[in-house]
């Protein structure tokens, strides 16, 4: 992935709310671990998906008209 996959994490995480300590128990990382992922965008479609989930949001390939192709779910459920 690259560095744009990060700023979309901090900004639906700033939108919504989520704490850094949050996002790295929602992915099972340290938070160091996690200001790291943020920093180098290094992320996972699963990664994506979970932390989409944890703020609220989805993850989805979606087309040039706006219609989801194809949703990203995230192998494990975030509660």
């Amino acid at each position: 992935m690259s560095k744009q996959a990060s700023a979309a994490v901090k900004a639906i995480t700033t939108i919504s709310g989520v704490k850094r300590q949050q996002l790295a128990d929602c992915l099972e990382i340290t938070p160091q671990a996690y200001t790291n992922k943020l920093s180098l965008g290094r992320w996972t479609a699963d990664e994506l998906a979970r932390v989409a989930e944890l703020c609220g949001y989805s993850l989805a390939i979606v087309d040039g008209n706006g219609r989801i192709v194809v949703p990203v779910l995230p192998t494990t459920s975030v509660d």
